[in-house]
């Protein structure tokens, strides 16, 4: 019997670490166990362990900065770990920029190549290089490769691609890149591998809401567009992050209250979406229950809820029709509610729900007789992670 390989992947967000071992072996990928540090200088952090024979482990750390977040990461390593043999570290990576968009190893020269990038993506590189770095020294001599985000968007049509801005720009890598294509690649293959009791959808739009939240538009297993742009700062509102603004803003801030390019950026980044319109949370839970007596927090979610399903409408039209939805992040996932008035409307698109359904939190909550099935379905970005990783390594190793 052959050996089996033991992969560790690492997921660095901009307040969040998500570490899972997996073992390979006979051409499947097992879960043997996850940790998760979320909420990183966002006052109290929460980390999560599930372990194999217990139970569930979560609890409140006190963790300002992602500093001390691996810090504390490095300390549950050898818990994590379960004394296995590392054969290999996979990392998620946003943003590849114009070079890097396969699945990489990761050696001295890439790493110099994410240094680099940190500008497109000031939001998860700095975290996410510093992460890489941390275990590219504390692994010496095991491979390590990075999978990109953008990856998935790479090929677009260059009429998605080409930002309307002069041409000399986008020979320098100003373009659409487009994110959450781990979580998309996730979706595919949950829906490949349901295609015994439900055709794969030849056109389909997925919603990745979460505290980052973008939406595509996939034609035969391929993107066609997507809603984030250049950063992931761009597209729909988010939980602290702007979406799409007129240009004309940034002038106008400039201007009116001196905001320079850091303070600009930290505006759109971290204190916009949910948060900005609402003036009370970025957590949409939160809004939900203080919407009845709090009118910002009910215009706020009215906002997220309507550029959602602007941006389907687009993306169906994109397409030429819509076969499926799907919706997965955490709000996508977990809020009927937020479904019901995204996907409640679509009628036009030959949408129907099904109430009773939706509220059940059933894989489809579309009707029997809707035009367009819609599936609720979680993504899992760390298992493309681990594919990508053992796919790379078996292939060094000679299969």
């Amino acid at each position: 019997m052959a050996k089996s390989i033991n992969i560790l992947t690492v997921n660095a967000g901009s307040s969040s670490i998500k570490c899972s071992l997996y073992s390979y072996e006979s051409t499947k990928l097992q879960a043997l166990s996850r940790l998760e540090i979320a909420s990183i200088g966002q006052g109290d952090a929460i980390y999560s362990q599930s372990m194999p024979g217990q139970q569930h482990e979560s609890r409140a750390l006190s963790l300002e900065t992602m500093t001390e977040a691996q810090e504390f990461l490095f300390g549950q390593l050898d818990e994590l770990l379960q004394g296995a043999s590392l054969d290999a570290v996979g990392h998620r990576v946003v943003h590849g920029g114009p070079k890097l968009h396969t699945t990489t190893e990761i050696a001295p020269n890439v790493l110099s190549e994410l240094e680099k990038l940190q500008a497109y993506d000031p939001e998860h590189a700095p975290a996410a290089v510093s992460l890489i770095r941390r275990f590219y020294d504390h692994f010496q001599g095991i491979r390590q490769y990075a999978s990109f985000d953008t990856g998935f968007f790479h090929d677009l049509p260059v009429e998605v691609k080409l930002l309307p801005l002069p041409r000399e720009y986008y020979s320098e890598g100003l373009r659409k890149y487009g994110f959450h294509g781990l979580s998309y690649r996730s979706i595919l293959q949950k829906l490949k591998d349901m295609e015994h009791r439900y055709p794969v959808p030849h056109r389909l739009i997925v919603a990745h809401l979460g505290s980052g939240a973008s939406v595509a538009a996939i034609k035969d297993g391929h993107p066609v567009d997507t809603t984030m742009a250049f950063t992931p700062a761009s597209g729909i509102p988010m939980s602290t992050r702007s979406g799409d603004l007129d240009p004309g803003v940034v002038s106008y801030l400039a201007t009116r209250y001196n905001l320079d390019v850091n303070a600009f950026n930290e505006l759109v980044h971290e204190k916009s979406g949910l948060l900005g319109m609402s003036e009370l949370s970025g957590n949409m839970l939160t809004l939900l229950e203080a919407q009845a007596t709090n009118q910002s927090a009910a215009e706020a979610v009215s906002v997220f809820c309507y550029q959602v399903r602007k941006a389907i409408g687009s993306l169906a039209a994109a397409l030429g029709g819509i076969d499926a939805l799907v919706f997965t992040g955490g709000i996508g996932e977990k809020s009927a509610e937020i479904r019901q008035r995204i996907a409640g409307e679509l009628d036009h698109l030959g949408i129907e729900l099904d109430h009773l359904k939706n509220q059940e939190q059933a894989t489809v909550i579309s009707h029997r007789l809707s035009g367009a099935r819609v599936f609720v379905l979680p993504s899992d970005e760390s298992i493309i992670i681990a594919q990508d990783t053992v796919n790379l390594l078996t292939e060094k190793n000679g299969g």
